[in-house]
């Protein structure tokens, strides 16, 4: 193994405390996403076919537009609502029930036992976190059946956690961005177009790692077998080199390359259901809080692996 120091200019390095390649420039990631000698570090489910979350998707989004629209014309409009809180937390968990066949009864209990392995992932040098998750993980595994589901409690995790932090970063960058927030709201620009440009923004999730199975080289790295390797999906969504300006907001862009839900084999399994849930709901905050406007600092929660507003404040007033 030929060990570097930090590259300046994006190119993998050997990061020595880590003992681990880093790659970071969207072409180096994009090559090893789709590189059948990278795999999963640690033990991972059997991959199910795309197809079933595909059908998951079109038969539980009908059941949840009608409660995103109810939960978001019931809020309050005589003080500052929380979207986190009060309606992207509640309604992916709703969302998580629906597609993994859950009693209502034990949903809370599932929604803490997935925030414990949610923030594990969010910051995954904290072994005490991680442990946590472990623990959370296993008990998961005795309440999600996968005869109902495939990849049940990761589902349940994604579902519950990861998307909504996922929709609080899209909506902060839209109320950071008021000119492309007002092209969706005038459609022009339709909001399932716009959402891979919010998911080349929100950076999450900041990375993923893989471990060599073969000897390969990858932008002019050779890799052993054995050698974990860390893709910085947020830094390649990032990538000027491939992304003009990419720092900007910009729904006129082609973001359809966009990494955060992988690419090649090794893409998300469950793309449609989120690019579909992510469309549902921002259609219907757009509709009923697109005129709002920040309220107060956006507290935020994560570490490392992602970060994400705990709180996001807006008031129509």
């Amino acid at each position: 193994m030929v060990v570097q120091s930090a590259s300046t200019n994006g190119a993998p390095y050997y990061d020595r405390t880590a003992r681990t390649w880093v790659l970071s420039r969207y072409a180096d990631v994009l090559a090893a996403l789709r590189e059948p000698r990278l795999c999963l570090t640690g033990h991972a489910e059997a991959q199910p076919e795309r197809s079933q979350f595909k059908e998951l998707a079109v038969a539980c989004m009908p059941r949840m537009k009608p409660l995103a629209e109810r939960m978001l014309r019931d809020l309050p409009l005589d003080r500052p609502v929380d979207l986190v809180g009060e309606f992207a937390e509640p309604w992916c968990l709703e969302l998580a029930v629906l597609v993994c066949g859950v009693d209502s009864g034990q949903k809370h209990r599932l929604f803490d036992l997935a925030r414990a392995i949610s923030a594990a992932a969010a910051e995954p040098r904290d072994q005490a976190m991680g442990e946590r998750a472990r623990d959370a993980q296993a008990q998961m595994g005795r309440f999600l059946q996968p005869a109902i589901v495939p990849m049940p409690v990761p589902t349940f995790v994604a579902l519950s956690q990861t998307l909504p932090c996922l929709l609080a970063n899209a909506w902060l960058a839209l109320f950071e961005h008021p000119g492309e927030m007002a092209r969706l709201r005038s459609g022009q620009t339709p909001v399932p177009n716009a959402i891979e440009e919010l998911l080349r923004y929100a950076k999450i999730p900041r990375k993923v790692s893989r471990r060599v199975t073969a000897d390969v080289e990858l932008g002019g790295a050779k890799l052993v077998e054995g050698d974990v390797v860390r893709l910085m999906i947020a830094l390649a969504n990032r990538d000027g080199a491939h992304f003009p300006d990419p720092d900007r907001l910009d729904f006129s862009r082609n973001a359809g390359g966009q990494l955060s839900l992988g690419a090649g084999a090794h893409s998300c399994v469950g793309g449609p259901l989120i690019r579909m849930a992510a469309a549902m709901a921002t259609s219907a905050f757009l509709q009923h809080f697109g005129a709002a406007q920040l309220a107060g600092p956006v507290e935020w929660r994560g570490g490392a692996g992602f970060r994400s507003p705990a709180r996001l404040f807006i008031s129509n007033h």
